[in-house]
């Protein structure tokens, strides 16, 4: 119990780090504009933030001729576009809290990301790139809709968590994305700043002024990002951005919090059997590329990963066990029928395995059904070469974002072949 004392005091002083970091004070303001230009000083100079902008605009040009879009609009643009694809990305989400429900492992995660630009209260924060996200979670099994987290146990006459409960720590990096847009753009780019965007900026900062009281930096940076959200909105509605991509990498620990119990015997006989003690760690690298070409309406999402994990011989044979019933003699008229225990049959072993595998999923007409498949070669006593091809659909809510994905799958597993329904479910939105 002391490891699972330890793993579980680490993962609450994280947490508790998080909630520290993210406390406010008036004093941590920084007034540096992280720009090239500076900021304004008083509430005069707040009415010329979109001249401050375009500004940022002009300044980048000179070392990208071609660009149009101002680098903190495209950061907050991603920020926006990760969480809207979470569930197309599997595994990457910027919101606070998250969880998910994996049917194919019969798996539930609860957790909640750790935004490294977050952690200091700085002005600007919204608008500067994400490049670092830790993300602490818990999962656990699920049995008839429950999933047991810590409960009393008769192999070992104490409480303890579940044997398929545990904790994952993982760490994303994110590279630069890429937007690509039509360059005969330009000019209705230009007349769009100096109308439409002008008025609306100008009306919402004045109207601002007059009701809200807050530092002029605060002010500064919130009318910023405003003029950054909402050229973006503009930009989606009418077709600017043909397509944009995203490349990172991630690597994930998954740590159980205590072993699992493995029951066996050599032979399918009456009698007493073996308890041996199994710990799935699992660590895994992967290099992920998630584009989406809004013009023709197709997703794309490629990963290449590599993992090792504890493996032993039941698992991968995928062997089922075989249940023996416990019966009482009270009498020689009378038993009792009791619980039941489930024994694999054979000799038991543990290995390490390693596994490389490379999967892509891609969703087109209207980005509602597509077509996925993926391939894994293990190394190890464990050698089995598994693939797997399968139709995802996606099905969106009424502002038409994906909220559940389930694929009809035909796969083989070693040397078996299996046609079935993977689902998964992603509820990030809906934890505050």
């Amino acid at each position: 119990m002391k490891t699972n004392q330890f793993l579980t005091t680490l993962f609450l002083v994280l947490i508790s780090l998080k909630a520290i970091c993210q406390i406010e004070t008036p004093t941590d303001i920084i007034t540096n504009r992280n720009f090239e230009g500076s900021a304004p000083s008083n509430v005069d100079e707040l009415r010329n933030t979109l001249n401050y902008y375009l500004d940022d605009i002009r300044e980048l040009k000179l070392k990208q001729p071609k660009a149009i879009f101002n680098n903190k609009m495209l950061n907050t643009f991603f920020n926006n576009e990760i969480n809207s694809f979470a569930v197309e990305m599997k595994d990457l989400s910027l919101d606070t809290n998250f969880s998910n429900i994996d049917t194919e492992n019969k798996m539930i995660t609860i957790g909640t990301n750790i935004n490294f630009k977050n952690l200091f209260n700085v002005a600007d924060k919204n608008l500067r790139k994400t490049n670092h996200v830790l993300s602490l979670s818990v999962s656990g099994k699920i049995d008839k809709n429950y999933s047991k987290v810590y409960s009393y146990s008769k192999t070992t006459n104490e409480y303890d968590f579940a044997s398929d409960f545990g904790i994952n720590i993982k760490y994303t990096y994110l590279f630069n994305g890429t937007v690509k847009f039509n360059p005969e753009i330009n000019s209705r780019i230009v007349n769009y700043r100096s109308g439409e965007l002008n008025t609306i900026v100008t009306r919402f900062i004045e109207d601002d002024i007059r009701n809200n009281n807050d530092d002029v930096i605060k002010k500064y940076y919130k009318y910023y990002q405003f003029i950054a959200e909402t050229e973006i909105k503009e930009f989606e509605k009418s077709n600017f951005i043909n397509s944009y991509s995203l490349c990172y990498l991630t690597f994930n620990s998954y740590i159980p919090l205590t072993n699992k119990i493995v029951n066996h015997k050599k032979e399918s006989t009456l009698g007493n059997f073996d308890n041996s003690t199994f710990n799935n760690w699992k660590f895994d690298f992967s290099l992920n590329y998630f584009k989406n070409s809004i013009i023709n309406k197709f997703l794309l999402n490629c990963r290449l990963n590599y993992s090792l994990f504890n493996n032993n011989n039941f698992i991968a044979e995928n062997t089922t066990p075989v249940t023996f019933q416990n019966i009482t003699v009270q009498n020689t008229s009378q038993q009792v029928i009791n619980s039941s225990d489930f024994i694999f049959i054979g000799d038991y072993k543990t290995f390490v395995t390693q596994c490389f595998k490379f999967e892509f999923s891609s969703l087109f007409i209207n980005k509602a059904i597509g077509l996925s498949a993926a391939f894994e070669k293990n190394i190890g006593q464990y050698d089995a070469k598994n693939w797997k091809i399968g139709i995802p659909v996606s099905l969106k809510d009424n502002t038409n974002k994906p909220k559940v994905n389930f694929e009809i799958q035909w796969k083989e597993v070693n040397s078996n072949h299996f046609i079935g329904v993977s689902i998964g479910y992603i509820f990030g939105k809906f934890l505050k």
